[in-house]
């Protein structure tokens, strides 16, 4: 069979090993796809001792080195493509053949990295190495933290009440007597009256990472007690 040097087969295929006729199937041909072959060992000694033929035999079945093979050498994880630069333009089959013989061909095959968008990465020279990519840089879940509620000072002589928080006091929301959180503007002056506990409620807003703290109700307060006086007449003798 002669060697074909500028076959016309479909798209991305090459001759396969030769055509083997068979009276029950007179028309049919053997195509490989270029790449399809695919073998492994363990070490590089025995990719390069993969045998070059005497003629051009593409055929998964010919045993022999082709272009766009795959060898995956399994001690490193890392595959290679043979993938002489310029092969199709060598015009003898003895160029083509001294080519696919010569390891210096052999290029790491790309492994692209595709995260969990869709979104594709560089190319690594083996799978573990796409893999160990992804793994330090996909996104981690989001901690989420909940802060302590606000610590809330109380004064039933003075009549005053503040809160703090270590988050600073721009981040403390307060609730008057059931009404909507607003924020916290600094000390409360109550005033001399009678306040129900949980009249006053505080916590922290939510933020990126971090959720409202719980709440923290104001103790009562009550009326200041009336001192009773009394008055002695006293009569000049």
């Amino acid at each position: 069979m002669a060697d074909i040097l500028a076959p016309v087969y479909p798209d991305g295929y090459k001759p396969g090993s030769p055509m083997v006729k068979n009276p029950l199937l007179p028309y049919a041909t053997h195509y490989a796809r270029e790449g399809d072959w695919h073998m492994g060992g363990y070490g590089l000694a025995i990719r390069d001792a993969l045998p070059t033929g005497t003629t051009l035999l593409f055929g998964n079945t010919s045993g022999q080195r082709q272009y766009g093979m795959e060898f995956e050498d399994f001690e490193t994880g890392t595959k290679w493509k043979l993938k002489p630069t310029g092969f199709f333009t060598l015009t003898t089959a003895a160029a083509r053949i001294a080519a696919l013989a010569d390891n210096a061909n052999w290029v790491p095959a790309e492994f692209i990295a595709e995260d969990e968008a869709g979104e594709e990465h560089p190319a690594f020279s083996s799978e573990r190495a796409a893999i160990l990519w992804l793994l330090a840089n996909r996104s981690a879940a989001p901690v989420v933290t909940t802060p302590d509620a606000p610590t809330l000072t109380a004064d039933d002589t003075a009549d005053t009440l503040s809160a703090a928080h270590p988050l600073g006091a721009s981040e403390i929301l307060v609730s008057t007597n059931g009404s909507t959180y607003v924020a916290y503007a600094g000390p409360i002056t109550v005033g001399d009256v009678a306040r129900a506990a949980g009249y006053w409620k505080f916590k922290t807003r939510a933020a990126v990472g971090r959720n409202e703290s719980p709440v923290a109700e104001s103790p009562a307060f009550n009326v200041a007690p009336v001192e009773s006086v009394t008055i002695t007449n006293v009569v000049a003798s």
